[in-house]
């Protein structure tokens, strides 16, 4: 709050000579006024200010996360295999197959 007092005193005097003809006779006149004026003007001014401030705040924050991954696998696979292969000729079988038959038949005659 603040308060402001002023005074300041204002004075006009002056001497005003003025001439004028007579309305009936024509003669001059000469008539004198003498005006003094003075002014005094007082100012008085009080302010006063009050201030409230409000502030709100909305942060609003996104967050975009890539994530690039790689993944090597080496895998070593040994496999053992082992294969027996027997290889019979087809005129060995033929014959063991005859064999066979001859023996079959020799016992059937030999058991009648």
């Amino acid at each position: 709050m603040r308060s402001q007092r002023t005074w300041a005193p204002s004075g006009q005097a002056g001497r005003h000579a003025k001439r004028q003809r007579d309305r009936y006779t024509g003669r001059s006149k000469q008539t004198e006024t003498e005006t003094e004026t003075e002014t005094e003007t007082e100012t008085e001014t009080e302010t006063e200010t009050e201030t409230e401030t409000e502030t709100e705040t909305e942060t609003e924050t996104e967050t975009e996360t890539e994530t690039e991954t790689e993944t090597e696998t080496e895998t070593e696979t040994e496999t053992e295999t082992e294969t027996e292969t027997e290889t019979v000729r087809q005129s060995d079988r033929d014959r063991d197959r005859d064999r066979d038959r001859r023996t079959a038949k020799q016992a059937r005659q030999a058991g009648r």
